[in-house]
């Protein structure tokens, strides 16, 4: 049981490395975007990546969710990487058709091609990057992590700072790192011999694509939460609007880089674990304390929104902050829905992620298109958290039913869940903001204690043993 554990840890600490070295880096650009960029282009930029978002999942059938599935299964690695790169092939030709009915959309008309590179180039990353999982090259992907982070930062600082190339730079700073990040991935991890042996197999290529399929939907409806919104915010309020709102959604990502880490480790291990003995008694001790964590990180970053966010973006972006609270809420929900999605991929059952998020979406669409037009920005916000709770109370709930001998502790959860969304709600409006965050951290500890007294110790023992 132990060896579970410790190996679980060890992957999360080798991917832990390259998420936080290349998402801080990547943070650091921020400031960049927002001194250089209007908060229009900076809107109108993140619509081009918001269509090729959109654009990925049906033009890649999301195949890479059934490499990671399938690839690890015993004989089947390599057959499983010319399924995918069969399904790459065609799907590049596919969106360079479509290309040019981009167009049709006035806002990104002149970016089109853009992002046609930027999909074909976001697909080849993703394949190579979970191919280097599948053959458990771990701390290879993690590398490429920070490696590509800081291609990003390099072809940034040439393009927007010496080059003064503007929307065109930003771009091509993406689409660059990324073409780069995958031909590297692609070497490094063999993927040409592994090719070259191998020959093609009809009944897997079937089985692949049966179960990535659901994933496309899902994906949609993922894009739906995540940048429907951004789309309402620019045709009902502006394109400055959807500038601030932008700003605001990159800093929760510091709780999604968190969970980011894990469902990598996590999506390996609950796969391996399932396949092997399928205990029970593990999952649930991991979502104990994993939950745990995440919520103490949210409480502790909302607690300094305010003060970093006044000097971390632009004077044009400084009201911000009042929506960051409430994402931060939300990334914390999407961290819960995470776990329950990892034992999802382990028992094969794609179709209840993608119903789960399904439903979320449109919830989300509901919120925004009533509370935007009243609210503003606020609306966004609020149907970003609601959509996001949605989806991880209906796989939580999902997964008791599958599961039933785990433990989720639905009290303490509760309690957790209503804890931050008060601190969020009043840390929003300005209201006593250190008071209400010290408070929140207080009863945080008092509700968890049972769960953080034996972290302390295995740390103080760890401490102990080194000196």
């Amino acid at each position: 049981m132990n060896n579970k554990y410790k190996r679980l840890i060890s992957d999360m600490g080798i991917v832990a490395l390259g998420e936080f070295g290349s998402k801080l880096l990547l943070l650091l650009l921020l400031p960049i975007y927002t001194h250089i960029l209007t908060d229009s282009e900076y809107g109108i930029a993140d619509l081009v990546f918001a269509g090729s978002d959109l654009l990925l999942p049906f033009i890649s059938l999301s195949i890479f969710n059934g490499l990671l599935r399938y690839g690890l299964v015993k004989g089947k690695r390599q057959n499983s990487l010319l399924c995918a790169s069969i399904v790459f092939l065609v799907g590049s030709v596919v969106t360079v058709f479509l290309t040019p009915l981009l167009g049709l959309y006035v806002p990104i008309r002149e970016w089109k091609w853009y992002m046609c590179a930027n999909v074909i180039v976001h697909f080849a990353r993703l394949n190579s990057l979970v191919y280097l999982r599948v053959k458990e090259m771990i701390k290879a992907y993690s590398a490429m992590s920070i490696i590509q982070a800081l291609l990003l930062v390099g072809f940034n600082i040439v393009f927007l700072y010496v080059l003064k190339m503007g929307v065109q730079g930003y771009l091509l700073s993406t689409i660059l790192s990324n073409a780069l990040l995958s031909f590297l991935a692609f070497v490094i991890g063999g993927m040409r011999t592994d090719l070259q042996e191998t020959s093609f197999d009809k009944s897997l290529m079937k089985e692949m694509v049966i179960y990535s399929i659901p994933f496309v939907f899902n994906d949609v409806s993922w894009w739906i939460i995540y940048s429907s919104d951004k789309i309402m915010i620019e045709r009902m309020i502006g394109d400055a609007a959807l500038g601030i709102y932008t700003a605001a959604s990159k800093i929760p990502a510091l709780v999604t880089v968190l969970s980011s880490i894990f469902s990598q480790a996590w999506g390996l291990a609950s796969i391996k674990e399932f396949d092997s003995t399928n205990e029970t008694s593990f999952y649930s001790t991991v979502f104990k304390y994993y939950s745990v964590f995440i919520f103490g990180v949210t409480i502790i970053i909302i607690g300094i929104t305010k003060p970093f966010m006044s000097i971390y973006v632009g004077k044009a972006f400084e009201e911000s902050w009042h929506y960051v609270p409430l994402l931060l809420v939300s990334a914390t929900f999407s961290a819960l829905s995470i776990f329950a999605s990892g034992l999802f991929g382990a028992l094969k059952q794609s179709n209840i992620i993608m119903t789960t998020t399904i439903v979320a979406s449109i919830a989300n669409i509901v919120v925004n298109y009533v509370l935007i037009p009243i609210t503003g920005i606020y609306g966004a916000v609020v149907g970003t958290v609601f959509a996001y709770f949605i989806v991880a109370l209906l796989r939580i709930i999902r997964l008791k039913r599958e599961i039933r001998s785990m433990n989720f502790h639905f009290l303490k959860l509760g309690i957790l869940t209503i804890l931050i969304l008060l601190q969020a709600t009043l840390v929003g409006i300005d209201y006593h903001v250190y008071a209400v965050s010290a408070i929140s951290f207080f009863i945080f500890c008092i509700i968890t204690r049972h769960n953080l007294m034996p972290m302390v110790e295995m740390l103080k023992t760890k401490m102990n043993r080194r000196k």
